[in-house]
């Protein structure tokens, strides 16, 4: 079509003048018709508050969201591990202490609602709750008062729950996993009250067991977490996580070979809390 200002020939479908860019308003080519013709996007005149994105901004945007959002999870988890290493390394004292900084951090680092940690105790060979992150003061006294067997870690009609692994196992409130003298561990009335919308969401009564082991996997102790800041069930990484930070715990404790309960059952999956 040739220009209509210069009447310089220009190819067929081209929008402008190729020689003095006048629009070219008549004929777009066959294969083109005039209401599909180009849109073309002008850059923004002096005081403009419109802009034009560039392209490469949104990959550019997806790449960084999921590499930082991924690497973020990632990173806490490896903080909350560091920081149980670091006080094994350091803090040979007690364990208590060690066990209050792992609580600590597995409910920073996880965004864990409520953390208990209990451990075997040398001198009677019961099973307590040595410390805690996030409970009320009345929530952990309660906790703290109560004792276990070995045996209670393995009585599935007790404490019905869904073996997760060799580690975890996810009791839910709708199985009421609690015995007598737990009473006082929860809210009772909330949890009647509470309703689960998807298979994600974490009521009051739901909480989660990860077994802290020594060699010839002799249980040594245990971790309870009851759902996250968002009310929701820890999702697989998090329960893999804990399980790591609660294997770092057994070394740790097994440091004290009398520590090591015999006769543990290797192959055991379920039990208490």
């Amino acid at each position: 079509m040739n220009c209509p200002k210069c009447k310089k020939a220009n190819a067929p479908g081209r929008a402008l003048c190729a020689s003095c860019g006048t629009p070219l308003t008549g004929y777009l080519g066959k294969s083109r018709p005039a209401s599909v013709a180009p849109v073309l996007l002008k850059p923004p005149g002096p005081g403009s508050s419109s802009s034009v994105l560039d392209p490469a901004e949104v990959g550019k945007k997806l790449r960084r969201d999921y590499s930082f959002g991924h690497k973020e999870q990632i990173d806490r988890a490896l903080e909350a591990v560091l920081n149980v290493l670091e006080k094994a390394r350091t803090v040979r004292s007690s364990n208590s202490e060690l066990l209050r900084e792992a609580a600590k951090a597995i409910y920073h680092e996880f965004h864990i609602r409520e953390v208990a940690i209990g451990l075997l105790d040398l001198d009677d060979g019961l099973y307590k709750y040595v410390a805690m992150y996030g409970m009320r003061p009345e929530v952990w006294g309660a906790h703290s008062n109560l004792t276990y067997t070995y045996d209670d870690f393995y009585d599935p009609a007790r404490w019905k729950g869904t073996v997760i692994s060799n580690y975890s196992k996810l009791l839910l409130a709708e199985d009421m996993p609690y015995t007598n003298g737990e009473e006082k561990t929860y809210d009772k009335q909330l949890m009647r009250k509470s309703r689960r919308r998807t298979e994600t969401d974490s009521i009051e009564g739901d909480y989660m067991d990860i077994h802290i082991y020594g060699p010839d996997h002799a249980l040594l102790g245990w971790i309870e977490v009851s759902g996250t800041w968002d009310a929701k069930i820890p999702d697989a990484r998090t329960v893999r996580w804990l399980e790591v930070v609660a294997s770092v715990i057994g070394l740790a404790v097994t440091s004290d070979s009398k520590a090591i309960k015999p006769g543990a059952d290797k192959n055991s999956k379920a039990r208490k809390s």
